[in-house]
């Protein structure tokens, strides 16, 4: 079995197990990235990697590389106290409040109606939309993508971060403008032409 660690935590996310049980996706300062990294991923190409969990490595192997993430990516005092919205939803978002609060957060880089603007590309495209969850949606417009400029959901209105709630209404938003066929130019189907089916 392996060790067990007691300090403060995040929950990012609480999945019902059973009647009674759930299981708690946890981030904490100092062991935040172990459980992933010692149990793996349920659902991803995250394998497990502690013994104590079917991997190779043993737990002192498995702290060598936390001890190496935490000493290379660690930015201390980035959030500078500010409280991040919850890795899932924690209630259905509005598309027509979503709307709105992209007009707010998001119309000076993709254009009021997300089909682009002067800093970057549609973020409503049907082909675009199908290739992405909704928790994609939800990630990127909390962290953002510094890689292309796209600020994170504190970063676009100084001094006025996105709520949760107006998180999970701009996620709502964009999910409604997906097409039900989307990638097909075509209505309804077109018939075969030259040939038997």
């Amino acid at each position: 079995m392996g060790r067990s660690y007691k300090t403060d935590a995040v929950v990012l996310r609480s999945i019902r197990f059973s009647e009674a049980d759930r299981v708690l996706h946890l981030y904490t300062l100092e062991r935040g990235r172990v459980n992933a990294i010692a149990k793996g991923v349920r659902s991803t190409a995250m394998p497990a990697f502690a013994q104590s969990a079917g991997g190779m490595l043993s737990d002192e192997q498995v702290d060598a590389i936390v001890t190496g993430i935490r000493s290379s990516w660690a930015r201390p005092g980035v959030l500078d106290g500010a409280h991040p919205p919850a890795y899932l939803a924690q209630q259905k978002g509005d598309p027509a409040r979503g709307k709105s609060a992209f007009g707010t957060y998001c119309a000076s880089c993709h254009g009021a109606a997300g089909r682009g603007g002067p800093q970057s590309g549609s973020i409503v495209d049907g082909s675009y939309l199908a290739l992405v969850s909704d928790q994609y949606l939800r990630t990127l417009t909390i962290v953002g993508r510094r890689e292309l400029g796209a600020p994170d959901w504190r970063s676009d209105v100084p001094g006025r971060p996105m709520t949760d709630q107006e998180v999970s209404d701009v996620v709502a938003w964009l999910a409604s403008q997906r097409p039900d066929v989307p990638g097909q130019p075509y209505p309804t189907a077109q018939p075969f032409a030259g040939g038997s089916e």
